[in-house]
């Protein structure tokens, strides 16, 4: 079967006004996009799409006639083709773009689509819409140090012979710029972003949505223990590996950077939440305390945190989706944490020290999280977010190098087989029994280098809105919830 290979790649869902495409990577979790929108700078490999689209009455799994591997920087486009079929746009530097059909396949399809319906307007729509499109929209701005990718942006958004891009025409639809995203969210901002740092009273329209949402986040910073004692589902443990050899202002800031982003994704969890809740008509989020309610409730955050990567902040990154790996192996209960270390964190090279102290984390994590009863056949799934700064030698040459520090985040998607997650998990309900059982998991890593520079311009407005909602800055709110292991860098106040 034909399969798409992106390099760096942006994908675009131009199919429809109402139409949803669920993109399923070749052996990861699926993601969706929206109407309109799009996911930015992918490293992946795709080996189907399912669309829905009401407002024509069409569910439809499609694959590629021929093969597609794209290059760095180009854009690829789903859109209906002349013969009412769908077909994929190829966006290059070529004045034209190439055209690859889809058929029809018998690929999988998701049991509960996410179709498009617009939230309520009112204080949680203005939060949204200001994430959603400040990061979303400002993907496609034009500068001379990003060649081919804005020409192929140009080519894919406005067509051939735009030698600018025309005047926003709609929300969903206008100019991809970052003038034109701020320029459309401006007046919302306004209205959720008042020089008080308290908020004012919510908007009857939607408080109740913002509600639920302060509720998802309140208390998330005071750690995984006082989450489960409240009877919530704590939000994916988040670790910065700290290199002691960093030292300087240039290099520890981008510890900050990776902090404030492991924020915002917080948010775009809580922002998920929501919307589960309200496709399943709930005001309050599933309870931990019920054991058929905490396996879902586990499932939506570790889904949530998957989709905020790969999709709302994809903007701010390049993402590269790994393939999904299974381990199996007979072990006993204190066998697990070791061989669990070894298997998943194996292969980005940390030390012994920073390896012992993780290994403390994912224990605390652990010791919290596994007292919580669950009732069901299906797989658990966690996620775990660990933060680093790869230091890279861009000179090619060992004898004068020229170094660059970039901040990496890597997602580990966890599912974990029910009967052995219940039986490792025995460890804390006070059990030491020697015997030993079958451990299975399945895990995918997402990789994502995050752009500082296009994350900088937006982090004024991004600060303000999270500390609105929160009534805690990014760094502050991100410091709270991140565990650092390694050295800890020096603390310095944000200017």
């Amino acid at each position: 079967m034909a399969s798409i290979v992106l390099r760096k790649t942006t994908l675009l869902n131009r199919t429809g006004n109402s139409a949803v495409i669920t993109v399923y990577f070749e052996s990861a979790p699926p993601v969706q996009i929206q109407r309109n929108e799009e996911l930015v700078h992918f490293t992946a490999t795709i080996a189907s799409f399912f669309l829905s689209d009401p407002e024509v009455g069409v569910k439809i799994s499609l694959v590629p006639e021929s093969d597609i591997k794209t290059r760095p920087g180009s854009v690829i486009s789903l859109a209906r083709d002349d013969q009412g079929g769908y077909s994929v746009n190829v966006y290059t530097n070529e004045a034209r773009p190439e055209q690859i059909r889809l058929r029809p396949s018998d690929g999988p399809t998701p049991g509960d689509i996410d179709e498009y319906n617009p939230v309520s307007v009112g204080l949680y729509e203005f939060v949204k819409v200001m994430c959603d499109k400040v990061i979303l929209m400002s993907n496609f701005e034009s500068t001379g140090a990003r060649v081919p990718f804005p020409k192929a942006a140009r080519l894919a958004l406005f067509g051939p012979g735009t030698p600018t891009p025309p005047p926003p025409t709609h929300t969903a639809a206008g100019a991809r710029t970052r003038a034109t995203a701020f320029a459309k969210i401006a007046p919302a901002f306004a209205k959720i972003a008042p020089t008080s740092k308290k908020p004012g009273p919510p908007i009857p329209a939607s408080g109740d949505k913002f509600d639920q949402l302060v509720n998802i986040l309140q208390g998330s910073d005071k750690g995984v223990t006082s989450q489960v004692k409240s009877g919530k589902a704590p939000l994916p443990v988040s670790i910065n590996v700290v290199d002691s050899s960093f030292t300087t202002e240039d290099q520890l800031k981008n510890y900050t950077y990776l902090i404030e982003m492991t924020s915002l994704t917080s948010l775009w969890i809580g922002i998920y939440l929501v919307q589960l809740d309200a496709k399943r008509g709930r005001t309050e989020p599933l309870k931990i305390t019920d054991p058929k309610e905490a396996p879902q409730a586990f499932a939506d955050i570790a889904d949530a945190t998957y989709q905020a990567m790969l999709h709302p902040l994809s903007g701010y990154y390049n993402i590269s989706v790994g393939s999904s790996q299974h381990y199996e192996q007979t072990l006993s209960i204190d066998q697990v944490h070791v061989t669990f270390l070894e298997v998943v964190f194996g292969s980005f090279k940390l030390g012994k020290t920073v390896l012992d102290e993780l290994e403390g984390v994912l224990n605390k994590f652990m010791s919290d999280v596994g007292k919580i009863e669950v009732d069901t056949s299906d797989n658990i799934a966690h996620t775990v977010r660990l933060n680093q700064v790869v230091k890279l030698n861009i000179s090619g040459d060992d004898d004068n190098p020229s170094w660059v520090y970039q901040p990496v985040t890597k997602l580990i998607y966890l599912s974990v087989e029910s009967e052995s997650y219940q039986q490792a998990t025995r460890k804390w309900w006070g059990s030491r029994s020697e015997e030993k059982f079958r451990f299975a998991f399945d895990y995918v890593i997402v990789e994502a280098t995050l752009n500082p520079g296009k994350y900088l311009e937006d982090r004024p407005k991004l600060d303000k809105a999270f500390e609105f909602v929160t009534q805690k800055n990014l760094k502050d709110f991100g410091t709270d919830v991140t565990q650092t292991v390694g050295d800890k860098p020096p603390q310095k106040k944000r200017k």
